[in-house]
């Protein structure tokens, strides 16, 4: 009898360390310093920075680029097939849509 409660209790004790051990473990949020500031730099940098930057926005920095998405539509423009941007063609849809989460987590710097 002490036998099968002692077996019981391991199998529930091993039933939970594999349920909380099997769980989806949460991502580390995307940041502006670690994820998007490279694809901007790779990207969108060549012509939107420096004195002179084309449509004059400048993309640069971690508040000129929470601007252009907030109030000139870039998510819009960097996923636009007939006017892409980078003017070469859509960034790769990975990057996009690392942008995008950053976007919907609050723009962590």
């Amino acid at each position: 009898m002490i036998y099968a409660k002692s077996l019981s209790l391991i199998l529930f004790n091993l039933f939970l360390v594999y349920t909380f051990n099997s769980e989806k473990k949460e991502e580390p949020p995307v940041t502006y310093s670690k994820n998007i500031r490279p694809i901007i730099s790779q990207y969108c940098l060549n012509c939107h920075a420096g004195k002179r930057p084309k449509s004059k926005l400048d993309l640069s920095t971690y508040e000129n680029l929470k601007k252009a998405i907030e109030n000139k539509n870039l998510l819009l423009r960097i996923n636009n097939k007939k006017r892409p941007m980078p003017k070469g063609g859509l960034m790769p849809l990975e990057k996009r849509k690392l942008i995008e989460k950053w976007v919907n987590q609050e723009f962590k710097k």
